[in-house]
Parts: C-alpha cells; sequence; structure tokens
C-alpha cells in the first residue's frame, strides 16, 4: 500500500483538484471526506484487491465464453 501525502487545492463544480507533489489530480468531491476545504493537506492511498481481480477476469471470461457460444 502507497500513502501519497497531497493538499487540496480548489473545488470545481463536482471535483477537488488536489496537488500531489507536482501532479495536478482531479477527484470526485464525493470521495473526498466530509468537511475538508482548499488548503486542508490529506493523503491519498490506493490498494489492490487480488481476489477481486480474479473474480472480475473470471466473470469477464464466462460472459464473453457466453457471446461466443451463441453466434
Amino acid at each position: 500500500m502507497k500513502k501519497t501525502k497531497a493538499i487540496i487545492d480548489r473545488f470545481e463544480g463536482d471535483f477537488a483538484v488536489v496537488l500531489a507533489g507536482s501532479e495536478s489530480l482531479d477527484i470526485l468531491k464525493k470521495m473526498i471526506p466530509e468537511g475538508v476545504k482548499e488548503g486542508d493537506v490529506v493523503y491519498i492511498t490506493i490498494t489492490s484487491d487480488e481476489e477481486e481481480t480474479k473474480s472480475q477476469e473470471e466473470l469477464a471470461r464466462s460472459l464473453l465464453n457466453e457471446v461466443l457460444k451463441e453466434e
């Protein structure tokens, strides 16, 4: 798991513009904790889920097999 420090730069419509180092990210406001305002420091954490990935791959494979059998 990687945790990145970022700053809320501003809000534009449904998005928060977040500065992480020299990068700017647009993140949906609904993904930002309630009460966070411009200038606040936040942390962005992205994790992977191997079990869910395998499940999605199996579902996609199953759907593709169904479509190919119908032709």
